[in-house]
């Protein structure tokens, strides 16, 4: 295999590890965000508080899964070769 093929077999995987921490950010943020949309008006005030605190913390753990997602996209294509 030439170099040029294994540099888009690279690019490709870095490409793949990008989607997928793109698709954690977009659910880990909207997924909460609709769940709580659709129970707002029912909830206490006691009720909202504690549903915004466990929405943040899966805000939060989706962005740094999402981070670490990429960060492994980026040290794939540092094996790209000129």
């Amino acid at each position: 295999m030439g170099k040029t093929a294994k540099n888009e077999k690279i690019k490709l995987r870095a490409a793949f590890y990008n989607n997928i921490a793109v698709a954690l950010m977009g659910a880990g943020t909207l997924l909460p965000i609709l769940a709580l949309y659709s129970r707002f008006p029912d909830m206490t005030p006691g009720q909202m508080w504690i549903f915004l605190g466990s929405t943040g913390l899966g805000c939060l753990t989706a962005f740094s899964f999402s981070l670490a997602t990429h960060s492994k996209a980026v040290s794939i294509l540092d094996k790209i070769e000129d």
